[in-house]
C-alpha cells in the first residue's frame, strides 16, 4: 500500500511536458499549498493539468465558444477554474472567486497559484494531487468502481457540497486522447438523449448548442510563439509587456541560446531569467533552447503556433520564418 504523504492521481493519457528542475518546483510548491493550515477553506487538491498546454478536448472551453458566451461574457460559475486554462483575466474578472494563493517562495521560482472554493471548481478526474490521508478518509470512500461515469457523477455530487479550496498552477501534464484525438482537431458524436447514463460533458455541450441529436464541437485555441534571439531580449521584453494577448489562448515565449552542449553564458542567464519572469508574470509559457542542437525542438513549437514573432540582431532567422523555416537556412 502507498504510504507517501501526498498522491497524485492521472490517467494514462496524460503525459509530462515540462522539464524535471520545473516540475519538481511545481510538485514542492503543491504540497506546500495541500500542507497549509487554515480552518476557514484549506486547500484539498492542486490540479496538475498544464494550464497553457492541456491538450484535447479541453470540454469547458468547447462549451464556452460553441454556445457564445465568449461573445455576452457569459460564464459557468462551477467550471470558473477550468477558465484558467484559455483566459488570461478570469481572475482579475472575478476577484472573489478565484484568487492568488502561490505558497511562499513561489515568486522566486517564477511559479503561480489560484484557488477557488469548490463551487466553482467542478470535480475533475484531471491530474490532481491529494494528501493521501484526506484523500484516504474523505475522498476515496466516494472512489468506489462500478462504472465510470456513474463514479465520476457520484463523486462529483459529494464534491460540490463540500467547503475546501482547490488550486490550479502553471500544471505539467499535457492530455492526448488514447483513442486518437490530439491537440486541434475538433470532435463530433452522436448523442443518445434517451440513454440515462450519457456523459454530463455532452449534456451541457448539447444544450449551448440546442441541438437534439448530432453536435459538432469547434477547437478556439490560436497559439502565439515570441522568438527572442542575441542581445534583443530587452527589447522584445518591452514590446512584449504591452501587448493585447486576451485573444491568445497560449502564448510561447522561447529564447534562443547561442550556447553549446554542457556550456553557460553569464549575459544569456541574465536574459533567461528576465524573460521567465516576463512570462510568468502574465502566465506565458517560458522556453530556453539551444538552437544548435535542439533545433528540432524548435521546428515543433514554431509549428503548433498560429503566430509568431521573431526578435533577432540576425537576419537569418527572419529569413529562415519568411522561407518556410527551413532548418538549411540557418
Amino acid at each position: 500500500a502507498c504510504s507517501t504523504r501526498f498522491i497524485v492521481l492521472i490517467e494514462e493519457d496524460f503525459s509530462l511536458v515540462e522539464e524535471f528542475e520545473r516540475a519538481s518546483a511545481i510538485l514542492l510548491s503543491s504540497m506546500a499549498l495541500l500542507s497549509q493550515m487554515s480552518s476557514d477553506h484549506p486547500v484539498r487538491a492542486v490540479r496538475l493539468r498544464h494550464r497553457k498546454m492541456p491538450g484535447e478536448p479541453l470540454w469547458v472551453e468547447r462549451a464556452h465558444y460553441s454556445s457564445g458566451a465568449h461573445l455576452s461574457g457569459e460564464v459557468d460559475q462551477t467550471h470558473l477554474l477550468h477558465y484558467l486554462h484559455f483566459s488570461n483575466d478570469v481572475d482579475v474578472r472575478f476577484p472573489k472567486s478565484i484568487q492568488d494563493c502561490s505558497p511562499a517562495g513561489s515568486e522566486v521560482r517564477h511559479i503561480k497559484f489560484y484557488c477557488s472554493n469548490v463551487k466553482h471548481a467542478e470535480y475533475t478526474n484531471n491530474p490532481c494531487m491529494y494528501k493521501r490521508d484526506w484523500l484516504v478518509a474523505s475522498l476515496g470512500r466516494h472512489l468506489e468502481w462500478d462504472d465510470f461515469n456513474t463514479m465520476e457523477r457520484r463523486v462529483a455530487s459529494w464534491w460540490s457540497q463540500q467547503n475546501f479550496s482547490v488550486a490550479q498552477g502553471d500544471g505539467l501534464f499535457l492530455h492526448e486522447r488514447v483513442d486518437g484525438m490530439r491537440v486541434g482537431q475538433a470532435g463530433s458524436g452522436v448523442v443518445q438523449t434517451d440513454e440515462e447514463e450519457e456523459d454530463m460533458w455532452t449534456r451541457d455541450i448539447e444544450s449551448a448548442l440546442s441541438s437534439p441529436r448530432v453536435l459538432t464541437v469547434p477547437v478556439f485555441s490560436p497559439r502565439v510563439a515570441f522568438i527572442v534571439h542575441g542581445g534583443s531580449e530587452a527589447g522584445a521584453g518591452a514590446e512584449i509587456d504591452v501587448l493585447d494577448l486576451k485573444f491568445f489562448r497560449h502564448v510561447e515565449i522561447i529564447f534562443l541560446s547561442e550556447a553549446e552542449e554542457g556550456e553557460e553564458k553569464e549575459e544569456e542567464d541574465r536574459a533567461t531569467r528576465s524573460l521567465r519572469a516576463l512570462a510568468s508574470s502574465h502566465n506565458f509559457s517560458f522556453t530556453q533552447l539551444r538552437w544548435k542542437i535542439e533545433f528540432q525542438r524548435l521546428q515543433e513549437l514554431v509549428e503548433s503556433c498560429d503566430v509568431v514573432n521573431v526578435w533577432s540582431d540576425s537576419p537569418l532567422w527572419r529569413r529562415w520564418l519568411a522561407e518556410g523555416r527551413d532548418p538549411k537556412v540557418v
